[in-house]
């Protein structure tokens, strides 16, 4: 008989207040694939995607009981004998659900990207300083060595004795060893700020530029990129079946781009070995899936039910499926699978969601997306932003309103609204001359 198993026991190492923000608006949405955005507005979906990326990321983080436990099946018998399932989950108390680091540079991104910028060179230069601050909230939220080697970078560019021109605070070296999630893990806001058709070249540009900064490697800056784009593409209601092809046809646009205007770096040649993995990875999984020239259908018999019964799901098979597109056998872990598994998990919920309705449809972006063998709060902030960017916050009965910096994850969505309107205006991220420069002088 098989010794029982048990969660590991990690606490946090630090306390800290609770937030107590004001109530989201809440809407009645209608049980159609998208709703009308007369029922779910466009801005509660972008407070939405903000904070539930959080939920997201503080269940499948759980202070490292469930990001570092390597049974999802593990997770739900847990969480079915604690919390009596998953729709009692609540992360409103920071002793119980507390943010990990995913969360906190995904609110860097964010207050780089809603700063005072005039062009790239500008707006790359906020984000690099974002990162280096929020090392300083990182306390019982186990960041990862890419992210904090990187950030330890940036922050010895910024206190150099050269100008920012002459030394880019946000080029870090190109390293083999970057491939991670830690980029695709906090890039959610680029897509939520570049939301429009016209704007894809600017998400391109922004969302490799900042995942280079800690992760310059291929899978791991185009890792970026794919989370970037997951959320623009839901924002904009594009069908979810075309987004893996989507995500292939634009990671082969960035080659070009950084053979051709490549101004910050001098890596070229080591980006064009390494791009095949990446691309590889997305075309078999895609295939596996029978969307990679088909639009389905699409079959999760194998990953995800138990036998031929789709009612009784199986999170054991859910598991070997995440370790066998994983790199090393920790599925989420790296750049190309983290927002593979998050989309996988919401292309699953879609199929829930339209037999069994909006609220098994949630139940199923968790279970999938935030509780399983895996690096399972990266995939969790991710497949939450992703569903938030889509319904808003349809059928989430789980008490969110005392997550932790909900306030500021609310504030933010609607700053990277009504900007992302006022970009198509002005467009102003354009090449810049260094000797244009007067600004990037913000405190560290």
């Amino acid at each position: 008989m098989a010794e029982e198993r048990s969660l590991p026991d990690i606490r946090m190492t630090d306390e800290g207040d609770n937030k107590n923000p004001e109530p989201i608006s809440t809407v009645k949405p209608k049980d159609t694939l998208f709703g009308n955005e007369s029922d779910v507005t466009l801005l509660i979906r972008y407070q939405a995607s903000m904070v539930l990326a959080g939920v997201g990321d503080a269940l499948g983080y759980n202070h490292g009981r469930f990001e570092f436990c390597d049974s999802g099946d593990l997770i739900m018998k847990d969480i079915e004998k604690k919390y009596n399932g998953i729709a009692n989950l609540k992360p409103n108390e920071r002793s119980e659900f507390m943010l990990s680091d995913d969360t906190i540079m995904h609110i860097a991104t964010a207050e780089g990207l809603v700063k005072s910028w005039e062009n790239e060179f500008e707006l790359l230069t906020m984000i690099a300083i974002e990162y280096v601050n929020c090392m300083n909230d990182m306390g019982g939220r186990s960041p990862g060595g890419c992210c904090m080697g990187g950030t330890d970078m940036i922050r010895k560019s910024l206190d150099s004795d050269k100008s920012y021109e002459e030394n880019p605070p946000f080029v870090t070296p190109y390293n083999r060893k970057k491939g991670g999630c830690g980029a695709a893990m906090r890039s959610a806001p680029i897509g939520l700020l570049y939301s429009h058709e016209e704007q894809m070249d600017q998400l391109m540009k922004v969302a490799i530029e900042a995942g280079r900064m800690t992760h310059n490697q291929t899978s791991g800056f185009l890792g970026s990129l794919a989370t970037a784009l997951l959320v623009h593409l839901a924002i904009r209601k594009v069908s979810p079946i075309s987004w893996g092809r989507i995500i292939l046809k634009q990671s082969q646009r960035v080659l070009q781009y950084c053979t051709e205007n490549d101004q910050y770096h001098k890596d070229i040649s080591h980006i064009s070995g390494d791009w095949g993995y990446f691309q590889k990875s997305w075309e078999k999984y895609l295939s596996r899936r029978n969307i990679l020239i088909n639009d389905g259908p699409i079959d999760f018999k194998f990953d995800y039910w138990n036998g031929d019964n789709p009612d009784i799901p199986s999170y054991k098979n859910h598991d070997k499926f995440v370790t066998e597109i994983s790199y090393a056998g920790w599925g989420g872990s790296s750049g190309h699978d983290a927002p593979m598994i998050a989309y996988d998990a919401v292309l699953y919920a879609l199929q829930v969601r339209e037999r069994d309705g909006v609220v098994k449809g949630w139940e199923s972006v968790c279970a999938f997306g935030m509780f399983h063998c895996g690096d399972s709060d990266s995939t969790g902030i991710i497949s939450g932003a992703i569903w938030g960017a889509m319904f808003g916050f349809e059928a989430y009965k789980a008490n969110h309103e005392r997550l932790e910096y909900r306030q500021q994850l609310c504030n933010l969505a609607e700053q990277l609204y009504f900007r992302s309107e006022k970009l198509l205006v002005d467009d102003p991220l354009r090449p810049v001359k260094h000797d244009e420069l007067d600004v990037c002088s913000a405190e560290i």
